[in-house]
């Protein structure tokens, strides 16, 4: 009879154990990059949704948290991120903007506890719900930036990764406004006088000049974006890389993507009716490669840019399509601060060389 009973207890004891062994492998474990986290009171799981501590949630994805009992709500800031949750209110406020929650955040023993997810979220956190293992894992904003950087590929710096040649082409528009509308009189202007007074000497080194001046616009936008790019470029430089070879690494993106200078524009000697004798930019393309709203596009393109010598100093013209009627041409003078309008002319070379010597008389 004893045997029978210490049997009986003994199956007892067991059943008890594994309840006990049951509910422990049921709870409900978080963690935030990898790091388990230990609450003092357990998450628990309403309507589907898990609801954590709100002070240790906060603190593990690196928030700051303030308690206002007045209004019985958490307030959390994380760098320019603030979130607000109230106790019972299925409305969240991250950064003024409401979020609804599916399940309120909720007072339990003496604790407040809020929906981890929309909480994590709310922080641009990664949240998964791991059902075998009964954990909630969640990635901060922080690891899932180290970890794309990581596994970033790396390019060669001759080359653009996709996501940076989709911005430089679509830069590509203000930068030629930029190059038409200053930049080129500037460079030119800050030069040598060798080169201002080459109009009327040396051909090929003005040329050269206004191409180099191009490609260094270019070889500037590119290094920037580069250094300022999400992905990785690999660098191999020695003690003889000097500016020439950094021009020529950039020159071979802009010939991939047809926007080096030679594609652009041609340079031409030609002279006014007036015999003026005249440096000419002729450019391959007048169309803006972006549009806005209504299908306008308001950035300026020129067909001719006009370099003439004056004294020792430079001016410059400008044969500019209308943005509004693409039938529709102005010559223009860009100066050092301002633009002045000379009213329409042709579109032909013939009649911005005319047009030239009617503003010169």
């Amino acid at each position: 009879m004893k045997k029978i009973i210490s049997i009986f207890v003994v199956l007892a004891l067991m059943c008890t154990m594994t309840v006990s062994f049951a509910a422990e492998d049921g709870a409900i474990q978080v963690t935030v990059d990898d790091a388990l986290i230990e609450f003092d009171v357990p998450p628990t799981s309403e309507n589907g949704r898990t609801l954590v501590p709100m002070r240790y949630i906060f603190e593990a994805l690196g928030a700051k948290v303030e308690w206002v009992q007045a209004e019985s709500k958490a307030v959390a800031v994380k760098g320019d991120i603030t979130v607000e949750i109230a106790v019972g209110k299925n409305v969240m406020l991250r950064n003024s903007k409401e979020i609804t929650l599916d399940v309120p955040a909720k007072a339990i023993d003496g604790r407040i506890l809020v929906p981890v997810r929309a909480v994590a979220e709310a922080f641009d956190a990664k949240v998964d719900w791991v059902a075998q293992e009964n954990l909630v894992k969640i990635v901060s904003a922080e690891k899932m930036a180290e970890a794309e950087q990581e596994n970033a590929v790396e390019y060669s710096w001759d080359t653009l990764s996709p996501k940076d040649t989709d911005a430089f082409l679509n830069s590509y528009d203000q930068i030629r406004y930029t190059f038409e509308q200053g930049y080129l009189l500037n460079t030119m202007l800050q030069s040598s006088k060798e080169v201002i007074m080459a109009i009327d000497g040396n051909e090929e080194l003005l040329k050269d000049f206004v191409n180099s001046s191009w490609d260094y616009l270019m070889a500037d936008v590119l290094l920037n974006m580069q250094l300022n790019s999400e992905d990785k470029y690999l660098v191999e430089i020695d003690e003889n890389f000097n500016e020439d070879d950094l021009i020529n690494h950039y020159k071979k993106i802009t010939e991939e993507h047809k926007v080096s200078s030679n594609d652009i524009f041609k340079c031409t000697y030609e002279k006014t009716p007036k015999n003026k004798k005249v440096l000419l930019l002729t450019f391959n393309d007048t169309t803006p490669r972006t549009t806005i709203e209504d299908s306008i596009n308001l950035t300026i393109f020129s067909k001719y840019i006009v370099l003439i010598g004056s004294g020792e100093t430079l001016r410059q013209f400008t044969l500019e399509q209308s943005p509004l009627d693409n039938t529709t041409y102005f010559l223009c003078e860009v100066e050092k601060d301002r633009r002045v309008n000379y009213g329409a002319v042709e579109c032909t070379k013939e009649a911005v060389l005319k047009g030239i010597d009617e503003v010169l008389k």
